[in-house]
């Protein structure tokens, strides 16, 4: 209080130290280092040892592995991602840095490890020519030219590289200047070897020779007492001549050999190892790289002036061309963030200014710029440059920097209008919320530190800046908040909002009045259904979290770039002329497209980097890359739909990879990495995976590190014929060298200060061959003849691997692919990965993943960290301002409820979610905690010192704080529009986050908030025996609440004072009743009160009700029973019969068939059986089976018969007989298909009459509701005709108006009671329909009206017809019908097939003796129809007629269907407009009413007059009250009839007995 008030006294400093930095801020907007992003940490280098000769396996094992136990000795170095690649004499380390080091520490490594590594390079084989490191492997280039030329040499084109680049050095901000493609001059020896043989010389004792003239060496100094003087020998070659005449033989006889004899001496350019090509154009490249610190526009600037004034003197036909301008990209991005920042700036103000009273909008819009431009001012002072990541800053914080501002003038007005000084009330309103907006400040700032610690490389280089801008701003604006908005304040706004109301009422209701009163109507209802509330907010975040399943996930997304870049890659071992043919095509191809500015060709080596996310690439004589600049980031997007996809594999021996600009350090999406020491098992694992890789759909440019096997030479030599002739080694390797290759290099000759190199080689004639090595000749002992390689040596073909690559320190197999475009890498590579992690991997080997899901397996646990512990440090902010766990939880757990707004924003706009996303989220978190400090602060302020209620201060505070949090959301809102109008990859996820994250969590953290406060703490409501009330006005229908505010205006008109006394009687008498009624009403039975009733429990109670809906889910029942009784018929018919037999003495003698009927028939052996078969067998078949049954037994049978048997006093007999139908001609599976139909369409049926049910008792309770809104509107004109009644009254008894007046009114009040009675009658006898159909005596219950809700468009819900036939229950009918009828054509099939039954049986007795006491028989049948195939035909017609007159019948009702279903919209657009017509007539009929009333009280209208008025205006509100209900019931029949009226399809569970859709329920 004391500071914000001695800044009150002291606003001269304060404004004067506010402006001075104001001033410095504008001042480093201009001079602060400026980039497109932050400076990224390059921790990458290169360590080349040149082994001349070695194979790649020698390579490995000689030099890579000790290479790599010396590197991993440093603990700097990152062991996991350093890779060696070994080739024929050479290793190339790729060295990575571990991601902790930043730049100062990287430099003192290099230095440290340059140093360290020549000591190392002594244990290394004598071979090893050159240890080299490059520490600035990969430094971004800030512009990259070319200079061209058709005519000039490359020495002119460099000559005048070397003018520029001393005039470019005097640029300060310039750090580094660097070329690339150029091509040296050389003088080649050719030496003729038939001329050598002649004069018996060998070409190492001529190279040699040579050597030693062209070698420098000490020559020593002359020393003596007076001074030191070196020696200096004279070159002894100065130009091409004097090599020439280099004696290089002489005899005895003084006959001399030149090297022109034997040779021949030619100054040329050599074939190029790679060249760079512009537009087709020879050119050599300069690379300029810009000082750390300093401004990349202004040296881009400058640096292009130099170059353009430098052109003019240069030749016509050299000129400078510009591939790439990262100044132009900087300036081009930071422009475009400013103008989204300043046009943020002038929403946000725009936003406030039109929100709320200008006065008060200017105070709390005037602290942006002033918190924006002294942020800037620290910005620079801290070091901090200006990028895109401190612009994004900037504007996520636009709607914080105005919310501290908003608070504190809000409490201000407040403060004035309870009576405070305008002194006192800006002083306490600052204080009273310093201690929340401190909070609330420090949650946001500190929600992005965390990342600080747990993002580590590229992640922690790309959000460094962020924290600390957004900390710096937000603490500037609490600054300003405290220290000079209370100054502003008091000075510009003398008056609350209620006193200027009070002094100038206002005609219409602002904005924000309308907002905060249907927010008021909202919170009430939340109140009154805080189940239904709480249940919202659940499912919102759990919507939010599922809508993030959705969303296809990418940390960085593609950069938007007027270019991109091409990578071919041809099989190893290619030669450079095969590689720049396809590269010289492609490039014909790209440059005759004319939305392709230029094409940059790098043949055989990689571009410098121009990205600092695209590593530059490794060269080889296969490949090539390209540059290609377009016309624009859209034209880019086009060329690579278009060439991308096409021109992949578009030639045979190469792969094209075209390569779009991102922000992903990953040098490809893909990569699946094998390691394993057995290169075999490695090769054979590589071939699975690439199988796997091929067979993925959407992958492309698919590469394997492995080169395959490189044909080689191997020389074999014999050592005893090599001894014989005095041939070694050495000599053997040179002679071969100068014989084949690019020759062997001997000295130098200067030409000037140009150095040119002089190569010694054979001359060929041809191309060289095996041969040629075998034909070479050696020079053997001193004054011996040469003699042929193959003498001393075999030369054989041999296959060496062409590359070796180690990882770690194991040898790996890296398989690598792009994404086609149009497909999401996260999705391909989940894709890849379920097929990989089936596969069985050797033992000793593993499979890891690279690519883009090394890098979100790498960073998504450090931003989980991150969030994780920002929450915790959230948790104990709110723990130390609220000093309650439980309010500290609640706080923090609102913190979710932003969850569906982001997500739901991502994927209605179709964004990614990724890096800046998330930074979204967790600005909209700090944001929720900010607007859940705010409100439940003030809420345990007025329960602290109010004494209110917790469900009093939630409502209060809720009410009392939507305003500013509203305020507030709006800004932070309209502050992102710009960033997701710029369409930015990187940044629009970001603002679409924020944007819809703020207005939909702003709606539930202002409504679910509140409810889940109460909830949490209404116990100690309970302890202190407080009651939480619901308010009465929230219990009030609208439309009665309105017209007794028309009424109380009315009365408060000049003029009508007299009846105050009157009404303020009637008033009290009413309260009195009311009072009594309610306690009256509290003391009856439960039993006695009319049940409240909504429209949902109306239609579960009518479900229950309904006969038809209980006969519907009966036949339901009954269809499934007939479907699970046919099942029985698939399995086979069994059937067992039994007999005891029991006499009081045996019978001797007799036949067995004078006692037992023994059977001859089918019949008489399984009763019943026959019967069962006769249902699908004919007659004859069925005669047929009982033949091949009792025909085998019939010998039997008659001797059974004949046998003498005596008969026992008892005995037991049984049998068991099984009948199964194999083939019936497909009837049972039809026939079991036709009960399935008959079920659906007995559901479908049950289901019309369950929406039959909704659709009618709606019918009723809308008609219900309707005569109860018109009973309101009687009512309220009978109120405002009893007014006047009395008014006028008054008047005739003073005399003012006449007996006319005073009976006009009675006779208008009589007629309007009239109508009020008939009303009443409408709303018993609806009441009584309803009772009836719901099955409740009428005044057991009264209904619930509707919650308000705004009148539907018919456009939401106009459904295509065509699809809506589909959902409708009597097509869908028409369609099973359909589908019966073509089943019962199959069964009029079926009966016309042959059909196959199998039977047999099992029989026992004891009776009779001397027979066999068991038996057993089996049997099968065919039965072919023949006879019936023409009766069978005529039916099979039937049924096709049938199905026919189905189908016209389905197609005839469907088209009528569809025009029902239009004419219902037509005339439910018909009944919109009248809606809308009587919606004005309303507004018209008021306006007319207050007119005639005026006028009627200044004598200037008639009592009919007034009474007319009145009338319209009766009719007008019952118009409108009907219009909208037929309105709503035409909507119902509309959505019915298009199969939307229904919340689902309808769910039978036999077994509780329930028919359920949505909340209704049956039985």
């Amino acid at each position: 209080m004391k500071i914000i008030e001695w800044a009150m006294r002291h606003r001269q400093l304060i404004i004067l130290i506010v402006v001075i930095a104001m001033i410095f801020g504008a001042y480093s907007l201009v001079v602060m280092p400026k980039q497109e992003f932050p400076v990224f940490t390059i921790r990458q280098g290169v360590v080349v040892a040149v082994y001349p000769g070695a194979s790649s396996e020698q390579v490995e094992e000689q030099i890579a592995k000790s290479l790599e136990s010396y590197v991993f000795s440093y603990e700097e170095v990152d062991k996991e991602k350093t890779t060696t690649i070994c080739r024929d004499g050479m290793a190339i380390m790729m060295l990575n840095l571990d991601e902790d080091i930043n730049t100062i520490e990287k430099n003192d490594f290099w230095a440290k490890f340059k140093e360290d590594l020549q000591a190392f390079k002594m244990k290394l084989p004598q071979g090893v020519l050159a240890l080299l490191t490059i520490d600035d492997f990969g430094e971004t280039s800030s512009l990259l030219y070319t200079i061209e030329s058709k005519d000039k040499t490359y020495r002119e084109l460099e000559q005048y590289l070397d003018e520029l680049e001393a005039r470019l050095r005097n640029i300060e901000s310039i750090s580094k200047l660097s070329r690339y493609g150029a091509q040296q001059e050389q003088v080649t020896v050719y030496l003729d070897q038939a001329k050598l043989a002649r004069y018996g010389m060998g070409m190492p004792t001529l190279a040699a020779r040579l050597f030693s003239q062209g070698f420098t060496s000490a020559s020593g100094k002359v020393e003596n007492g007076q001074l030191v003087a070196p020696v200096h020998i004279a070159a002894s070659f100065a130009a091409e001549r004097d090599l020439e005449e280099q004696i290089v033989y002489a005899d005895p006889m003084g006959n001399v050999v030149r090297l022109k004899d034997v040779a021949r001496v030619v100054r040329e350019y050599p074939s190029p190892s790679s060249y760079i090509e512009s537009n087709g154009t020879k050119c050599v490249m300069l690379s300029i790289e810009a000082r750390p610190g300093y401004n990349i526009v202004d040296m881009g600037r400058d640096a292009k002036k130099v170059i353009a004034d430098y052109q003019k003197e240069l030749p016509e036909d050299v000129h400078f061309f510009c591939v790439t301008d990262q100044s132009h990209v900087v300036n081009e991005s930071v422009s475009t963030f400013l103008k989204e920042l300043l046009i943020a700036i002038g929403a946000v103000i725009l936003v406030v200014v039109l929100l709320m009273p200008m006065r008060v909008a200017m105070v709390s819009a005037s602290t942006i710029p002033i918190t924006i431009f002294i942020s800037l001012g620290l910005f620079y002072l801290c070091g901090i440059e200006l990028n895109t990541v401190t612009l994004a800053a900037l504007l996520v914080t636009l709607g914080m920097i105005v919310d501290n501002s908003v608070v504190i003038v809000d409490c201000y007005m407040e403060r004035l209008d309870e009576g405070y000084s305008r002194w006192h009330a800006s002083a306490s309103s600052a204080t009273e919320f310093f201690k929340s907006i401190l909070s609330a400040t420090l949650a946001i700032s500190i929600t992005f530190i965390p990342f600080l610690f747990t993002f580590k490389g590229t992640f922690l280089d790309f959000i460094l800046s962020f924290p600390w801008a957004i900390s710096i701003t937000l603490g500037i604006s609490l600054l300003v908040a405290v220290l000079l908005v209370p100054y502003m304040q008091y000075a510009f706004i003398r008056k609350g909002l209620k006193q200027k109301e009070l002094e100038k009422p206002r005609k219409h209701r602002s904005f924000l009045d309308i907002v905060q009163a249907g927010y008021e109507w909202l919170l009430a209802r939340c109140f009154r259904h805080p189940g239904r509330t709480m249940a919202v907010g659940v499912l919102s975040v759990a919507l939010g979290f599922g809508l993030m399943t959705l969303l296809p996930n990418r940390l960085f997304p593609t950069a938007e770039r007027n270019q991109f870049a091409v990578e071919i890659y041809l099989p190893a071992g290619t030669a450079l002329e095969t590689t720049a043919q396809v590269a010289d095509s492609l490039e014909q191809i790209l440059s005759n497209d004319p939305r392709v500015v230029s094409v940059t060709k790098f043949v055989g080596s990689g571009s410098p980097r121009f990205q600092a996310t695209y590593a530059p690439q490794l060269g080889g004589s296969n490949f090539s890359q390209f540059i290609v600049n377009t016309t624009g980031p859209e034209a880019t997007e086009a060329v690579l739909d278009q060439y991308a996809n096409l021109y992949t594999d578009y030639f045979p021996i190469a792969q094209i990879r075209f390569k779009q600009m991102d922000y992903c350090v990953a040098a490809s999406p893909i990569e699946v990495e094998l390691h394993g020491n057995n290169l075999a098992e490695l090769k054979r694992m590589a071939d699975s995976v690439l199988y796997v890789f091929h067979n993925t759909e959407g992958l492309c440019v698919i590469r394997s590190s492995y080169e395959g096997m490189l044909p080689g030479v191997q020389v074999d030599v014999n050592k005893d014929e090599a001894n014989r002739l005095g041939i070694n080694k050495s000599l053997l390797a040179t002679t071969i060298a100068l014989q084949t290759g690019q020759g062997v290099p001997i000295t130098t000759l200067w030409d000037g200060d140009y150095p040119m190199k002089v190569v010694i080689r054979s001359e060929h004639e041809k191309e060289e061959s095996f041969t040629d090595l075998e034909n070479g000749f050696l020079p053997t002992l001193p004054g011996g003849q040469p003699v042929p390689v193959r003498q001393v040596a075999s030369v054989s073909p041999d296959w060496t691997e062409g590359c070796v690559v180690r990882e770690n320190g194991i040898r790996t197999l890296t398989i690598s692919a792009d994404v086609a475009r149009g497909y999401n890498i996260n999705e391909r590579t989940a894709a890849l990965a379920a097929q990989l992690d089936k596969m069985e991997l050797p033992q000793g080997m593993s499979l890891t993943y690279g690519g883009s899901r090394a890098i979100d397996e790498e960073n998504v646990p450090r931003i989980l960290s991150g969030l994780f512990i920002a929450i915790a440090i959230i948790f104990f902010i709110l723990l130390f301002h609220f000093k309650q766990i439980n309010m500290a939880l609640l706080v923090l757990v609102s913190m979710s409820l932003c969850a569906f707004g982001g997500f739901f924003g991502l994927w209605i706009m179709g964004k990614d979610f990724s890096l800046t996303a998330i930074l979204g989220f967790v600005s909209l978190m700090g944001i929720l905690v900010r607007n859940g400090i705010i409100m439940m602060d003030y809420a345990q302020q007025l329960r602290k010192e109010e004494r209110l209620s917790v469900h009093e201060a939630a409502v209060h505070a809720a009410k009392r704080r939507m305003r500013p949090i509203f305020l507030t959301s709006a800004a932070a809102s309209m502050g992102v529009v710009p960033m997701i109008l710029g369409g930015s990859g990187l940044w629009s996820p970001m603002g679409t986050v924020i944007c819809f994250g703020s207005l939909i969590s702003m709606i539930l953290v202002v409504t679910v908030l509140p409810v889940a406060y109460w909830l949490v703490f209404r116990r100690v409501d309970k302890k202190a025996g407080k009651l939480a009330l619901k308010p009465i006005e929230a219990a009030c229908p609208t439309e009665a609440g309105l017209a007794s505010v028309r009424v109380s205006e009315a009365s408060s008109r000049p003029g009508s004072g007299m009846a105050f006394g009157r009404q303020t009687i009637t008033h009290s008498l009413t309260m009195l009743t009311l009072s009594v009624f309610f306690v009256f009403s509290g003391l009856m039975p439960a039993s006695a009160q009319p049940k409240p009733l909504s429209l949902e429990e109306c239609q579960q109670l009518a479900l229950q009700h309904n006969v038809k809906m209980k006969n519907a889910l009966l036949q339901v029942d009954m269809a499934k029973a007939d479907r699970q009784a046919n099942i029985s018929h698939f399995f086979p018919s069994v059937q067992a019969t039994g007999v005891g037999f029991i006499a009081n003495k045996g019978v001797l003698g007799g036949q067995v068939g004078d006692f037992v009927n023994i059977p001859t028939s089918m019949a008489e052996m399984a009763p019943g059986l026959t019967g069962f078969l006769g249902q699908y067998l004919p007659p004859e078949l069925l005669a047929s089976l009982e033949q091949s049954i009792l025909g085998p037994l019939e010998q039997d049978l008659t001797e059974l018969k004949n046998t003498e048997v005596g008969i026992l006093d008892k005995g037991l007999s049984g049998a068991v007989t099984a009948v199964q139908p194999v083939f019936l001609g497909g009837q049972l599976a039809n026939a079991q298909k036709l009960y399935r139909v008959a079920e659906q369409v007995k559901t479908y049926q049950l289901q019309q009459s369950h929406d039959e049910v909704l659709l009618t008792v709606e019918k009723y309770y809308r008609q219900l509701i309707g005569l109860q809104e018109k009973q309101k509107t009687v009512q309220s004109m009978d109120s405002l005709l009893g007014s006047l009644l009395e008014d006028v009254d008054e008047a005739v008894a003073v005399g003012v108006k006449n007996r006319n007046d005073y009976l006009q009114v009675q006779l208008k009040a009589n007629q309007v009671r009239s109508g009020l009675l008939q009303v009443r009658n409408g709303i018993d006898l609806s009441k009584m329909l309803l009772g009836q159909y719901i099955g409740m005596e009428p005044d057991s219950f009264y209904i619930q009206p509707l919650p308000e809700e705004v009148l539907p468009l018919p456009s939401s819900c106009k459904a295509d017809h065509k699809q809506a036939l589909y959902q409708n229950l009597n097509f869908m009918m028409l369609q099973k019908n359909v589908e019966a009828n073509k089943l019962k054509k199959r069964l009029a099939l079926g009966q016309n097939l042959p059909t196959v039954v199998v039977g047999g049986g099992f029989a026992y007795h004891n009776f009779l003796e001397k027979i066999d006491r068991s038996f057993w028989f089996g049997s099968a049948a065919v039965n072919i129809p023949i006879s019936q195939w023409w009766g069978g035909g005529l039916q099979m017609k039937k049924a096709k007629l049938a199905l026919q007159e189905a189908e016209n019948l389905r197609d005839d009702t469907g088209e009528m269907l569809v025009l029902q279903m239009q004419q219902y919209y037509n005339q439910l657009e018909e009944y919109y407009e009248q809606v809308q017509v009587s919606k004005e007539s309303i507004e018209t009929a008021e306006e007319n009413y207050r007119m005639q009333h005026d006028a009627y009280e200044a004598g200037l209208a008639t009592m009919t007059e007034l009474l007319n008025a009145s009338s319209l205006l009766q009719q007008s509100r019952e118009q409108y009250s009907a219009d909208y209900t037929h309105y709503m019931l035409k909507r119902m029949e509309y959505l019915y009839a298009t199969g939307q009226y229904g919340p689902g399809q309808l769910v039978i569970d036999p077994s509780k007995g329930v028919v359920a859709r949505d909340s209704c329920s049956f039985r």
